[in-house]
């Protein structure tokens, strides 16, 4: 494999700017979180570790496996089917598994019909945001998804509200939606992606780190909903109920396992490394049914028993809910101060950022993991289009998905014809999708949370002992737990302190920052000494 030059665009960077750096290609794996930032070890002792902070100065990685030979007719035709069909099983887990999450719900209010119409709306995001190939991505292999910290911001404030105001909430998601996409347009619009990309690294690690506790707190909660907070001890009391085992066990093995597969790079016969966790998923699901076979229940006796979510099995597809269910007038009304309430657009703020870095983050990532190049603000500009039409039509925040893009770039996607197919499937999907929905068990996006939580906890925590300093390292921990005790507001306003801190001391070690200090001084000096 031949390689490339390229320029290092970083705006904090050592001396010379000029200076042109060769890319170090390193192996990566699709399905997982392949970038890390440098080892301390491998940064010179003389020059800045601006760069080592930054996530503008994550290594060029890519896979050693060159692209997939392109293929024509028939044979084309076959690898983009079954790469749209794993691209958009991928991305209506994502949907499902996130949409149950933003209505709040307690022993007065189950709000059983709010949490499917989330898994609805979940589907929809999954929908709108892979129209981004249709639209002129440049990337032709990208597969899209709900935002996985957006919509976490967001399912916190909404748990803030109460699960009394589900009208509101409903009709508040999609307005937030809509504001934060207009704000990643305008970062593509004024060309900042670039200025983005330099932010701190343990910043976004922390706050990476405390969504996935919080994904934990909300798998938890999705399969046993006695379960509250990872703060309150009588939830812990609720786990170890012998009653409700069955409930919550299996979900967490199977995410246990999903995440030691992947982390032990262990070879399954004839299960290619980037199918291993869709195979696991229908494997759960097979399993499930198997067991549902063995043992004589029928559907409403498992959802009886809480391994169903509580809906009805439509008679004909209802998927037109997510739009009429604003009209209802059975329903409650939507309470309008909330919407002027300072925490909400504070929470649209801090969504904002977030989604911003989560997007560059992203872009960034499958440009270097599959060297493939594209105009980062005209792709900014794209997703805060489709986030503004997601909004518009009742969905939630969406940005491109690296690891679900590099799966679909090994599986030999290839151009429109592939974006076309997985337009089609993921329409399907969400025609069709309260059937699923009335049918799946809850231990399949119960799985899928505690899998992104091990994921995202093990590479911010574990993987960050490698090249974070102790007090870096403390900083992640630090807003760990403002995340999960305070919410997203303390720990973002911390995390904005400590990027001013940590920018103005690295600065303050760049040789032309400290060549012209001394400078100044000794022209001072000069000049009165004169006088």
């Amino acid at each position: 494999m031949a390689r490339r030059d390229a320029w290092d665009v970083s705006i904090l960077v050592s001396p010379d700017l000029r200076a042109r750096r060769r890319m170090e290609f390193k192996t990566a794996k699709s399905m997982s979180f392949p970038l890390l930032p440098e080892s301390r070890a491998a940064v010179p002792s003389g020059k800045s570790q601006v760069r080592a902070f930054s996530v503008d100065t994550l290594p060029v990685q890519a896979c050693r496996r060159e692209a997939p030979q392109r293929l024509q007719g028939r044979a084309r035709l076959v690898r983009n089917v079954f790469a749209a069909l794993v691209a958009c099983f991928m991305g209506a887990t994502d949907g499902l598994s996130l949409g149950g999450l933003i209505f709040p719900s307690s022993p007065e209010h189950p709000n059983h019909e709010y949490q499917a119409l989330g898994m609805s709306i979940g589907l929809l995001t999954t929908l709108v945001a892979n129209t981004g190939g249709l639209l002129g991505s440049e990337f032709s292999f990208g597969v899209a998804g709900a935002s996985i910290p957006t919509v976490i911001i967001f399912a916190e404030h909404f748990k803030r509200m109460g699960p009394g105001k589900c009208s509101t909430i409903y009709f508040m998601a999609a307005v937030s939606s809509m504001l934060v996409g207009v704000c990643i347009w305008l970062v593509g619009w004024l060309k900042l992606a670039r200025l983005v990309k330099a932010c701190p690294f343990v910043i976004y690690g922390g706050f990476m780190a405390g969504t996935g506790a919080v994904l934990l707190q909300y798998a938890l909660n999705l399969m046993t909903p006695g379960f509250t907070s990872l703060t309150d001890p009588a939830s812990y009391g609720c786990l170890a109920d012998t009653q409700l085992l069955q409930l919550w066990v299996p979900g967490a093995v199977a995410g246990v396992g999903m995440f030691a597969l992947r982390a032990t790079n262990v070879k399954v016969p004839r299960i290619p490394q980037d199918l291993l966790i869709p195979a696991v998923l229908l494997a759960e699901a097979l399993s499930f049914c198997g067991w549902m076979l063995v043992t004589g229940r029928g559907l409403e006796e498992a959802r009886a028993q809480g391994l169903l979510f509580n809906v009805t099995l439509p008679e004909h597809p209802v998927f037109y809910r997510v739009w009429t269910k604003h009209f209802d007038p059975s329903g409650p009304k939507v309470d309008w101060q909330e919407f002027a309430a300072p925490s909400f657009w504070l929470t649209v703020v801090n969504a904002a950022c977030i989604s911003v870095l989560t997007a560059v983050m992203n872009i960034f990532g499958t440009m270097a993991a599959t060297r493939f190049r594209v105009d980062i603000d005209r792709e900014m500009m794209l997703h805060g289009i489709y986030n503004v039409g997601s909004g518009a039509l009742s969905g939630l925040t969406a940005n491109m998905v690296m690891s679900f893009s590099i799966t679909c770039r090994t599986l030999g996607a290839d151009g429109q014809q592939f974006q076309v197919l997985l337009f089609v499937f993921s329409g399907l999907v969400f025609l069709f999708g309260d059937y699923v929905v009335a049918v799946i068990p809850k231990l399949l996006p119960g799985s899928v949370l505690i899998w992104l939580s091990a994921e995202l906890m093990a590479f911010w925590v574990w993987n960050a002992l490698r090249f974070l300093r102790p007090y870096e390292y403390c900083l992640v921990w630090i807003m760990i737990g403002l995340y999960v005790v305070m919410g997203t507001a303390p720990m973002m306003l911390f995390g904005f302190i400590a990027v001013a801190g940590i920018v103005q001391a690295q600065l303050a070690t760049l040789p032309v920052i400290r060549t012209r200090q001394t400078l100044a001084g000794k022209l001072r000096s000069s000049r009165r000494t004169s006088r």
